[in-house]
């Protein structure tokens, strides 16, 4: 298992944006064996893509975003958009294709800004990270219940979201009514 007091140790290396540049490039520099040896005490294998994509996309999301190693994904979860950018995050992630699964970690961060009428519904990176590295080891089961409990959290979440902006809607027609 991964740290969490270790996982958060990244952020300082996030920084100078080199973590990300090395992850697009998909070759360990300097900086991402900086931050990641520390953290999973090796220089490959699946705890250590994990910790790497975790360290690659705090580096990539708006700095708002990425602080204490939180990812806000969900304040936008009313969007259907959305919503279709979590499934296809989820089947990139069972895929193994992590260019895929950071592009749309990323668009729904940012999203998160546009709506700010939304509650955060937030991924602790440490706990995804631990999943990731996981579900890099192949096993196939653990691969889709990590998926489908992602969608299940999401969903519920997305649910809250509508049921309360309905009934306000509710409210405002019959103060309109009166």
């Amino acid at each position: 298992m991964i740290s969490q007091s270790k996982l958060m140790s990244i952020q300082r290396w996030e920084q100078d944006g080199r973590i990300w540049q090395e992850w697009r490039e998909g070759i360990p520099g300097p900086a991402t064996c900086r931050a990641v040896v520390p953290v999973v005490d090796a220089t490959e294998g699946p705890e250590w893509d994990a910790v790497w994509m975790v360290a690659a996309l705090q580096a990539g999301l708006p700095r708002r975003a990425s602080l204490r190693g939180t990812v806000t994904i969900g304040q936008a979860g009313a969007s259907s958009m959305n919503a279709a950018r979590l499934r296809k995050a989820i089947v990139a992630a069972r895929n193994g294709d992590r260019d895929r699964l950071l592009r749309y970690l990323v668009d729904i961060a940012k999203a998160h800004h546009n709506q700010m009428a939304y509650r955060p519904l937030q991924l602790n990176l440490s706990r995804w990270a631990r999943e990731t590295a996981d579900a890099l080891s192949g096993d196939p089961a653990k691969v889709g219940a990590v998926c489908q409990r992602w969608l299940m959290d999401y969903t519920k979440q997305v649910q809250k979201l509508a049921e309360g902006s309905e009934e306000v809607g509710q409210e405002e027609t019959v103060d309109a009514h009166v």
